[in-house]
Order: structure tokens, then C-alpha cells, then sequence
């Protein structure tokens, strides 16, 4: 819709900016964390069946929507994911724009030696490479060390 008015215009969204992250971190196999209820962890699973992605594993906290969402705690998130990203995977996905992971980000690859993306995270990045700011900046995840 956005091209139908501004032809030429960069559009991003998190999902394609989370795939087109795990693209650039050459991460195939990916362990899926969400806070989501099953029957939208579903909707994604549909979604990810249509790459070239593979989930290793999921992990989600059942919310239905937010508030519920918004509260859940980052340290919350470093455990779980933590705990998902210890498998057979090449990095955790942690979906969801109502999460606030911004912050353990950097503490859960720590942990793991894995790439962590989150849809915030890979949104940014996608917005800041769709305008042209390619700088690696450090402490925010690996995501944004790559070009």
C-alpha cells in the first residue's frame, strides 16, 4: 500500500526484517520464542514454513495479547531463551514487537555464542540499512555488526 503512494519508498516490517536478519547472520536453523497463544504461534509457524528457515524448537508464554505481553520481564526472556537457545540451533528468534528484549539482547548471545533476533532489533536494523546507515554498532547483538 505504501508503494501504491510513495513508489520507490523503503518498507519494512518485522517478520521480513527478522527473516532477511537471520539471512545475514547465515542462521538456517532457528529456535523460536514468543509470547503468543498457540493459535497465533501457529499463524507463525505457517509463515516459516514458507522459507528456507528450519524451527529447532519453540518456546512461548501463552499470552493472549497485551497488556499481558508488555509486561513480561527482560530477565524472563534472558532465561527462556537461555534455556531455548542451548539446542541444536544457529540462533534464537525472539518475536514480537510488545516484548522488551532490547536490553538482554547482547546477554543472551553472552550466554549462548548464538545470534540473537528480535522483531524490534531486526526491525531497526532493517530501517537503518534501508536508509543507508550501515556503522556496526556494538552491544546491541551481532545483528548490528553486519552490513
Amino acid at each position: 500500500m505504501v508503494q501504491s503512494v510513495k513508489p520507490g519508498v523503503a518498507v519494512c516490517n518485522p517478520i521480513d526484517s527478522a527473516l532477511d536478519a537471520l539471512a545475514a547472520l547465515d542462521c538456517q536453523r532457528v529456535a523460536l520464542m514468543t509470547p503468543y497463544i498457540g493459535e497465533v504461534n501457529e499463524t507463525l509457524d505457517n509463515y516459516f514454513a514458507t522459507t528456507d528457515i528450519v524451527l529447532t524448537e519453540r518456546a512461548g508464554f501463552g499470552q493472549a495479547g497485551d497488556p499481558e505481553i508488555n509486561r513480561i520481564h527482560p530477565e524472563c526472556l534472558l532465561e527462556e531463551a537461555v534455556k531455548l537457545g542451548s539446542g541444536d540451533c544457529d540462533a534464537v528468534f525472539i518475536s514480537c514487537t510488545g516484548l522488551c528484549a532490547a536490553g538482554v539482547v547482547q546477554r543472551i548471545e553472552d550466554e549462548l555464542g548464538k545470534p540473537v533476533v528480535t522483531s524490534n532489533q531486526a526491525l531497526s536494523w532493517a530501517m537503518l540499512r534501508a536508509s543507508g546507515v550501515n556503522e556496526p554498532i556494538e552491544g546491541l547483538g551481532q545483528l548490528f555488526t553486519v552490513a
